[in-house]
């Protein structure tokens, strides 16, 4: 009886491994899989490219490594990529001469040359931007460079931020010194402001300083917000 229901069973195992209908289900799981991980790179794809951080290349292999465990259609990415770079580099001819994310730029090139360490898409948690910014505080100081504090915003603000128009600025002071901290909180916003920035904060350290009503308009090429670019600034307080 035993040898009987083992030959049913191959047999059954058998028929529907070859049954037309089985293998047309398996390949529609399959392309149906595919396609919610192309719907899911292509809103990454735009969001890389807008974000201004990304030029084409860059965005292909930022993918890549995002989804390196899913199948990969290399020529539809290219395409997507170059379709969404180019589509962002024409709007910017229709940009003003001086964007928000420009004149954000310049707040943080004015904090760092006053010695805060300032520093653009600083890893992705608000823990890697202190990590970021603490590391390049004792690097600076072993040569000889002061720097007092820091300010900065991590890659999922900077998303907030191109779909809410809202900017979270990270800040604080590396001795823990609350009145200090305060301090530098109140540069960060007195410079905003300077630049025509609308702000929201409480004068609290353990409160975020956040823009209000920020058009991401970031034009691609990072020379201008950069760490290594930050260093050369920081480095004036020698």
């Amino acid at each position: 009886m035993k040898k009987y229901l083992i030959q049913i069973g191959c047999i059954l195992v058998f028929i529907s491994s070859c049954h037309p209908t089985v293998r047309e289900s398996k390949t529609s799981v399959q392309a149906t899989k595919m396609d919610s991980v192309k719907i899911e790179m292509a809103e990454d794809i735009k969001d890389l490219i807008t974000s201004g951080f990304y030029n084409k290349e860059e965005t292909i292999d930022e993918i890549k490594d995002i989804f390196y465990n899913e199948p990969l259609d290399e020529s539809w990415i290219n395409e997507m990529a170059e379709k969404e770079y180019n589509k962002r580099l024409a709007e910017q001819s229709s940009w003003p001469a001086v964007t928000d994310f420009d004149k954000l730029a310049r707040v943080f090139d004015q904090l760092n040359t006053s010695g805060i360490i300032a520093l653009h898409k600083a890893g992705n948690t608000r823990q890697d931007g202190e990590e970021d910014t603490r590391e390049m505080h004792q690097e600076l100081a072993g040569k000889g460079i002061k720097t007092t504090g820091y300010c900065f915003y991590h890659t999922q603000d900077m998303d907030r931020a191109i779909d809410s128009h809202h900017l979270f600025l990270a800040f604080g002071d590396f001795i823990n010194n609350d009145q200090q901290g305060a301090e530098i909180g109140k540069k960060i916003v007195e410079l905003l402001h300077q630049s025509g920035f609308a702000t929201k904060w409480d004068n609290s350290i353990e409160t975020r300083i956040e823009i209000l009503n920020i058009n991401w308009l970031k034009r691609f090429g990072n020379e201008n917000c950069s760490y290594e670019h930050a260093k050369k600034l920081l480095a004036k307080n020698k």
